[in-house]
């Protein structure tokens, strides 16, 4: 008897921990039928690692009105792919005061075609190697940023992840709206862009305006050119070197119309003309400051 009630409680010990072994592993695994199949192996990956590291704890994919919580809803394709790589790494170098902790180990970490096949979905090597070429493209363009880092690391496969976020249906319906109201303010704004020159060159020469550009700065470029202009996703502006020209038009033009295929947004409908001339003041007074951990020079010196 007492035989017998042994053998039943070792059989039914060994039929939980398989239960717990089996449902561990079917949590592990994000089968085809659970994600959206539209998405690559590398970006299934990321969504991987991103619930592995409970990003979730902290962001949401959908718009939300708690602000302990932040959104990423949209946003595939709103930085370059070297922003999303020093957010995870140093937080801080792209968002003043971030309190996200640090991911910078994602770059030592390698996935591989067994990985995949583990995690996601049993891959072809052909189904492999193109994975590895989608890897490659970050790679790369991470490379052309002075950024060095393994191309199969799972800090890649997290870029990927984060940078095919698409808009919600709710954030679809804000955008229009905000579109609609951007048309109104637009019109009022060409009018007071029509004298902006005259405005821009005011503002230059204004008494302070270098400590009035100081503030424009902090508020608005700090997160791609550094707190100091040392630069980071963007280029130094503390050095000598320019990209798009030194002058003080060249400097407003660039400011106004952005350059679109570095990432950098035009602020003419963000900033007024004033603002424009002060930040020219501000950036034609850091130059020669040469502070800590400055950006190796682009451009030309003038």
């Amino acid at each position: 008897m007492k035989l017998n009630l042994i053998l039943f409680i070792v059989l039914m010990f060994l039929i939980i921990a398989f239960n717990s072994f089996t449902s561990s592993q079917i949590d592990r695994r994000i089968t085809l039928t659970s994600v959206d199949t539209t998405k690559s192996y590398l970006t299934l990956y990321g969504q991987y690692v991103y619930n592995r590291e409970k990003c979730f704890n902290c962001h949401s994919l959908n718009q939300t009105k708690d602000p302990k919580i932040i959104s990423l809803d949209g946003l595939a394709n709103k930085y370059p792919k070297s922003w999303h790589y020093w957010h995870l790494v140093d937080p801080t170098i792209v968002v003043v005061n971030s309190k996200m902790p640090s991911f910078s180990i994602l770059s030592y970490k390698i996935f591989n075609k067994d990985s995949i096949d583990k995690i996601i979905h049993e891959i072809s090597l052909e189904e492999w190697d193109k994975e590895l070429a989608e890897s490659k493209l970050i790679n790369a363009e991470l490379n052309s940023n002075g950024i060095e880092v393994k191309e199969n690391s799972e800090i890649i496969a997290l870029i990927s992840y984060l940078d095919n976020i698409q808009e919600s249906e709710e954030l679809k319906l804000i955008r229009i709206k905000q579109h609609e109201e951007t048309l109104i303010q637009n019109k009022l704004d060409d009018s007071l862009w029509a004298r902006s020159e005259f405005l821009i060159n005011q503002s230059i020469n204004e008494k302070h305006s270098s400590k009035k550009g100081q503030q424009v700065f902090s508020i608005n470029c700090t997160a791609c050119h550094g707190r100091q202009g040392e630069g980071g996703v963007g280029p130094n502006l503390t050095d000598n070197y320019w990209l798009h020209g030194s002058s003080n038009e060249n400097i407003a033009n660039t400011i106004i119309n952005g350059v679109p295929d570095k990432g950098m947004i035009g602020w003419r409908y963000e900033l007024t003309p004033n603002e424009v001339g002060y930040l020219v003041s501000f950036l034609k007074s850091i130059k020669g400051t040469n502070p800590p951990n400055a950006k190796m020079p682009q451009g030309i010196i003038e």
